[in-house]
């Protein structure tokens, strides 16, 4: 479309040249150039808005994706079942739960920050629907993180008890 406006309003000022060309040609083509390059210039912005829009949706789906991921990740992890006669298991999986924890914490609260900022810089392009999903979408994925964080915390606690008893029971054998 955009040649042929350009080829007409070429048209246009080609007649404005001939000295039998009517007084109000001039004006109306001047007009007409106006209001296309005004056209063109808010159609060009909205374009360029909305590729900014597009990668700032795609970031926020990585991330939202690699939260999940390190989620279930984890949780698989705290589910394990800890064998119970075995002293070094048990420190093993207390050691290794400990550590998860801590990488969860540190990744997931950056994560969580960025997820944040990207909901609200998609959000002042949203509709309001759009953005209370972003906003129920965030909430869900703190509510995950911090029931994976209680679990690891309560099998972080069995076994610093069951730790204890292995122990005393090493103790009184000795």
């Amino acid at each position: 479309q955009r040649a042929n406006i350009l080829g007409l309003l070429q048209k246009g000022k080609e007649l404005c040249k001939n000295p039998l060309a009517p007084g109000f040609l001039r004006e109306e083509v001047a007009n007409l150039e106006s209001l296309w390059n005004s056209s063109f210039s808010n159609a060009t912005n909205n374009l360029q808005k909305l590729k900014e829009t597009q990668k700032i949706w795609e970031n926020y789906k990585v991330q939202k994706t690699v939260i999940v991921k390190l989620l279930a990740d984890a949780e698989v992890e705290v589910q394990k079942i800890v064998p119970k006669h075995n002293h070094k298991a048990v420190q093993n999986t207390l050691k290794v739960n400990k550590e998860i924890r801590s990488d969860i914490k540190r990744a997931t609260e950056d994560l969580m920050t960025k997820m944040k900022e990207l909901s609200a810089t998609l959000g002042s392009v949203a509709s309001k629907e759009q953005q209370e999903e972003f906003d129920k979408e965030i909430a869900e994925l703190e509510a995950r993180l911090n029931e994976l964080l209680s679990a690891c915390d309560e099998k972080i606690k069995s076994l610093e008890l069951m730790n204890i008893k292995w122990t005393n029971f090493n103790k009184n054998l000795a």
